[in-house]
């Protein structure tokens, strides 16, 4: 499955990327703090539908914006 060790190892690959959305993995919360640590003009948004482990994320989407992050979330959203 892919986890916070795949997430992290492709850093690079981002800055090309316009948008990545992931659901059903083995990201961690924790890993999504350091993605959004290393790389702070990326957008890190996790959408948590059902929290049956905080640990894990159950979606992830990551964006870049020329605008920043969007100011029209839902509350199960969480912004990095």
């Amino acid at each position: 499955p892919f986890g916070d060790t795949a997430l992290l190892s492709g850093l690079h690959h981002y800055e090309q990327m316009r948008f990545l959305w992931m659901s059903d993995c083995k990201v961690s919360i924790q890993g999504c703090m350091e993605l959004a640590r290393k790389m702070p003009w990326l957008n890190v948004e996790i959408i948590r539908e059902n929290s049956y482990d905080d640990r894990l994320v159950e979606k992830l989407y990551v964006y870049r914006s020329v605008a920043g992050p969007r100011k029209d979330m839902p509350p199960i959203v969480i912004t990095l």
